[in-house]
C-alpha cells in the first residue's frame, strides 16, 4: 500500500479515500460472508463433505468451486464467474506483492524497474512451482496459515510500535527529565501487562477472550495516571507531547492536508485522537492477544493435522517471507533524497504545539492590548517587529 501511495501527488487528501475504501471494503466483507456461507449451507443440504472446508483455502479452492460446479442444478455458469473473480483477485493480489518489493529493491540499489520487476516474477515462479506438485495443495494450506496467522499480525505489531512508540521518542524524551520519566513509565505500565497477560490468557487459561479487555483497559488507564502525575504538565500538552508521541506527527499530516488554508477544524482533534489512540494502544494490545492465540492453537494440535514434516517444508517458505520483508531494511545505507521540503510538509503538530504555546503565554501572563501593540503586564514593553512575528507564527 505504502508503494501505491507513492504514485499520488504530494499533498494528496488521504482521509477521505481511506474512509471510502474501509467502507467499501467492510461492506464486500460482509457480501462475501453471506454467499461464503450460503455455499456451505447449500453444501450442508447436499450432504457434500466439502462443507467441512471453512478455512480460507479450502473454502476458496474447494468448497466454493464444488458448490458452483453441481452439475444437478446445472450451474456450471456460476463456477465460470466464480473462477473468473478468482483469476482477477490472483492478479491482483500478485501485483501487490510484486510492486511493494520491486519497489524496496529499486529505492535501495536504483536498478531499472523492468529488470528488478522481471527478476522478482521469475524468482516468484521458481519458488512457487513447487505448490503444483503432489503434496502442493498441502504445502499451499500450510505457509497460508502460518503467514497470516504469524507473519502478518508481526507486521502490524511492528508498524504500530515503530510509528507510534519508535518515532519521535528520543526527541520527545530529550526535552526534560519530565519528559523522558513519564514517556518511559507510559510504555513500561503499558506494555507488560499486555505482553504477559496475552501470553498467560491463551497458554495458562483457556476461554477466556472476555479477560482480555477486563484486564487491558484498567492496566492502561493506571499507565496514563502513572504518566501524567510524573510529568508535571498541564493535561493538554502531557497527551500532545506523551500519550501521541509520534502518531501526533502522522495523524495532523494526515488532517493538515485536507485543506489548502491549513487551519484547524473541529473534527480534526477527534480524528487525530482516535487515529493515536487505535493505533499506539488498542491495535498493538489485539495483535499481540491474537499472535498468542494462535500459537497456543498450533501448539496445543499441528495445524490441518499435517506432520512433522510437511510443518517444516512450510516453516522454510515462512522463513524466506519473513526475510523478503526485514532484509531491505538493511540494504539502503544513506538518506532518501526528496525534491520537496519534508520538514516543511510533516510539520503540522509543531505549528499546533507554537499555538498551544501561544494561547497559554497570553492567559498565563495576564496580556492586555494598548493601542495595537501587545504589552506584557510586568516585563515591559516589547518591540513591535517581535510582537508581530510572534503572532503570525502562532497562528499561522
Amino acid at each position: 500500500m505504502y508503494a501505491y501511495g507513492s504514485y499520488n501527488k504530494l499533498r494528496k487528501p488521504v482521509i477521505q479515500d481511506a474512509i471510502i475504501i474501509s467502507l467499501t471494503d467492510f461492506v464486500f466483507s460482509i457480501l462475501a460472508g453471506f454467499i461464503a456461507w450460503g455455499a456451505i449451507g447449500y453444501l450442508i443440504e447436499k450432504d457434500d463433505q466439502t462443507a467441512l472446508q471453512t478455512n480460507s483455502t479450502g473454502l476458496a479452492f474447494i468448497a466454493m468451486p464444488t458448490s458452483t460446479s453441481t452439475k444437478d442444478d446445472d450451474q456450471s455458469a456460476w463456477f465460470t464467474v466464480f473462477a473468473l473473480f478468482v483469476v482477477l483477485s490472483g492478479i491482483d493480489t500478485a501485483l501487490s506483492f510484486v510492486e511493494g518489493f520491486v519497489t524496496n529493491i529499486i529505492d535501495a540499489t536504483g536498478w531499472k524497474r523492468p529488470a528488478v520487476a522481471g527478476f522478482v516474477c521469475l524468482l516468484g515462479i521458481a519458488v512457487s512451482s513447487i505448490f503444483t506438485t503432489n503434496f502442493g495443495w498441502l504445502l499451499f494450506d500450510l505457509v497460508d496459515h502460518y503467514i497470516s496467522a504469524y507473519i502478518i499480525i508481526a507486521i502490524g505489531i511492528l508498524q504500530c510500535v515503530s510509528v507510534g512508540w519508535q518515532f519521535e521518542q528520543t526527541q520527545t524524551q530529550s526535552r526534560s527529565p519530565h519528559h523522558q520519566k513519564s514517556s518511559r513509565l507510559l510504555g513500561l505500565f503499558f506494555w507488560f501487562p499486555v505482553i504477559t497477560g496475552s501470553f498467560f490468557l491463551n497458554f495458562a487459561i483457556k476461554g477466556t477472550l472476555a479477560w482480555g479487555p477486563a484486564i487491558f483497559i484498567p492496566t492502561t488507564a493506571v499507565a496514563f495516571i502513572v504518566s501524567k502525575s510524573v510529568s508535571k504538565m498541564p493535561m493538554n500538552q502531557w497527551y500532545y507531547e506523551i500519550v501521541l508521541c509520534g502518531v501526533n506527527k502522522l495523524s495532523m499530516s494526515l488532517t493538515d492536508i485536507t485543506d489548502e488554508s491549513r487551519r484547524r477544524r473541529w473534527w480534526m482533534q477527534y480524528f487525530e485522537g482516535y487515529f493515536g489512540i487505535m493505533i499506539k494502544f488498542v491495535n498493538p494490545a489485539v495483535l499481540i492477544y491474537m499472535f498468542f492465540s494462535n500459537m497456543a492453537d498450533d501448539m496445543d494440535e499441528p495445524y490441518g493435522g499435517q506432520p512433522v514434516i510437511m510443518q517444516m517444508y512450510a516453516a522454510v517458505f515462512v522463513y524466506l517471507t519473513a526475510s523478503i520483508i526485514v532484509t531491505p531494511i538493511f540494504m539502503c545505507d544513506y538518506a532518501e533524497v526528496f525534491t520537496h521540503n519534508v520538514a516543511q510538509e510533516f510539520n503540522a503538530d509543531d505549528r499546533h504545539e507554537l499555538r498551544v504555546k501561544f494561547k497559554n503565554m497570553l492567559k498565563g501572563k495576564a496580556l492586555k492590548l494598548d493601542k495595537g501593540k501587545l504589552n506584557v503586564v510586568g516585563a515591559g514593553r516589547a518591540r513591535p517587529d517581535m510582537e508581530m512575528n510572534s503572532t503570525s507564527l502562532a497562528l499561522n
